[in-house]
């Protein structure tokens, strides 16, 4: 029996890949060769030439759709999700009046709604007013009655 937490390889899988590549070639095989005095040098503050005349949004626009590019390309949905939600997150702030007509719509059936529980709470606290104000009647008809009888019994008393 094998202890499969402590194994740092990996095993090599049973099923069939999805990517097509071949289990023996782990890495591609570099077709570049070596070349050891460049012509041009790359720093840090080399910029594109085409990309000079572009506006800071367009730049970044560009950026983002050569990352979903590369990403599909490459098959890591996770790049090509992370470079659209980011789009959508920059679109998102130009919808800012359509965000608005939802606040307002929220604010509208929140007040809707206080003015429905409200209506629906007076309703119940009539209908508890009228009970109370039943059971007082009929306790004070209850009391009348008894009070009558009492008479009754002491003008009996009284004639005879």
């Amino acid at each position: 029996m094998r202890d499969m937490g402590t194994e740092m390889t990996p095993i090599a899988s049973q099923e069939p890949s999805r990517t097509g590549t071949p289990i023996i070639a782990s890495s591609p095989t570099s077709t570049r060769t070596p070349t050891p005095n460049r012509s041009v040098e790359f720093g840090v503050g080399t910029i594109d030439s085409s990309k000079m005349g572009m506006s800071e949004e367009e730049l970044q626009l560009n950026t983002r759709k050569e990352i979903m590019d590369l990403g599909e390309r490459l098959g890591k949905t996770t790049i090509a999700a992370w470079a659209s939600k980011e789009e959508r997150a920059t679109a998102n702030f130009a919808n800012v009046p359509a965000d608005k007509a939802v606040e307002i719509d929220r604010e509208t059936r929140a007040a809707d709604w206080h003015e429905a529980e409200k209506a629906k709470y007076l309703a119940r606290f009539q209908r508890e007013e009228v009970k109370i104000q039943a059971w007082e009647n009929h306790q004070r008809a209850k009391i009348e009655a008894e009070m009558k009888s009492i008479e009754v019994y002491h003008e009996m008393l009284t004639k005879y």
